[in-house]
């Protein structure tokens, strides 16, 4: 009998300590599971913002597709750049604001994506049960956003090109870097401005370039006429980032 009293005691034993590691097991996985849930939720508020501020710069390109088409199409009419009086000032200003938009390289969706970075890095998908959620950061971060940073570089390439005939003017890009620092071109300049971008603005293989760009641009706004749905407009990125944005209030506030 005491071998046996004995035997069910080492059991019992065995058997604290079997739960004891058991519970110490899980204790520690739910809090690490815990602490990782909370990591997502300030991990998607990150997203979050960086999404607003993704539609901020999708919206400003929307405006600048409307400036570019007014602006070449002024070119391409042959319109002459020749302002008087009180409105030499804000048509050059407007004028050189929107050709040093169009030029300048947009790289500011690349540069903002950080907080999406650290979710994949750290595998927070596992904790995110929301599987819409996680089929619309997807879509938008590995599918779409990536198509419209591959044809930014193309954009890119036709700017280089454009600002290499901005850059063989040194008056004309002297004046680029003003306005585009937000300075104030002096009044004494703006005639030899006038006849620099004049002469630029009527070069052809200029022209070519800014309509190859604008091009682009259009379909980024409105869609191409030769694909049958294939195209990501800059409204469709504006209106995936707004789903996501109401799944992720969602979650956080879950």
């Amino acid at each position: 009998m005491t071998n046996v009293k004995k035997f069910r005691d080492y059991i019992f034993e065995l058997l604290v300590i079997f739960v004891g590691i058991s519970l110490s097991f899980y204790v520690d996985e739910w809090r690490e599971k815990t602490e990782n849930i909370e990591l997502l939720k300030k991990n998607l508020a990150g997203i979050k913002l960086e999404l607003v501020e993704d539609t901020v710069v999708l919206s400003k390109k929307l405006k600048l597709v409307d400036s570019a088409n007014n602006l070449l199409s002024a070119c391409l009419l042959d319109r002459k750049f020749e302002p008087k009086g009180d409105d030499v000032f804000e048509v050059w200003y407007e004028t050189m604001a929107t050709l040093n938009m169009i030029i300048s390289n947009s790289d500011e969706l690349q540069n903002n994506n950080a907080s999406f970075k650290n979710y994949t890095q750290n595998s927070f998908s596992q904790y995110l049960n929301n599987l819409e959620l996680r089929r619309h950061l997807n879509e938008y971060y590995e599918v779409k956003r990536i198509g419209l940073l591959e044809d930014e570089k193309i954009l890119n390439e036709i700017s280089e090109k454009l600002r290499s005939f901005v850059l063989s003017n040194v008056s004309l890009y002297k004046h680029t870097v003003t306005i585009a620092k937000g300075k104030v071109i002096p009044e004494e300049d703006l005639r030899d401005l006038s006849q620099d971008l004049s002469i630029l603005l009527k070069n052809e293989e200029f022209l070519n370039y800014l309509s190859l760009k604008i091009e682009r641009m259009n379909i980024h706004k409105y869609g191409s006429r030769n694909k049958e749905g294939d195209d990501m407009t800059y409204f469709d990125h504006i209106s995936l980032i707004e789903k996501i944005i109401v799944e992720i209030n969602k979650e956080v506030d879950h």
